[in-house]
């Protein structure tokens, strides 16, 4: 049997939703990703996975985040806080995966996100997987480029 199909056997497939599926509304995430075959045993934009000492839990940071094109991330639905307080009251490890950094950009400060998932949880989450932080790179890049540029003229 191949590694995938038994992967899909033990998880399924998750899609945890984020700022960009929030720019139409979110249309997209919920009819499209989230009815089709592959997503369709998820039922909510949220989702946890078990397995042995493990839980790993993926929050919906965006559904209702009401920052600027969705970029800050929350936790404010009462659904989903129940559950992340359920998940909380395992004596499993915790890990957090969402889209929305909990963080300030050099990680010195937690922001909003963080109060709002260590609330729900009842307790800090073991470990947290998160990306979002894409724009440092670009702007690092593209100062890069600006000083090659001029160091060039």
């Amino acid at each position: 049997m191949e590694f995938g199909t038994i992967l899909k056997a033990w998880l399924g497939w998750k899609a945890p939703n984020s700022n960009h599926e929030m720019y139409d509304g979110a249309q997209g995430y919920f009819k499209v990703a989230l009815d089709s075959d592959l997503f369709r045993q998820q039922n909510t934009s949220y989702f946890s996975v078990s397995f042995k000492d493990w839980l790993l839990v993926g929050p919906d940071s965006a559904y209702y985040d009401t920052s600027s094109l969705f970029m800050e991330g929350c936790i404010t639905d009462s659904k989903q806080i129940k559950f992340l307080n359920q998940a909380g009251k395992s004596q499993q490890k915790i890990i957090i995966l969402m889209h929305h950094c909990p963080l300030n950009m050099d990680g010195s400060q937690t922001k909003g996100l963080w109060n709002d998932v260590v609330s729900a949880l009842g307790r800090e989450p073991d470990y947290w997987y998160f990306g979002h932080m894409h724009n440092g790179v670009a702007i690092y890049v593209l100062a890069l480029f600006v000083y090659i540029k001029l160091w060039k003229l």
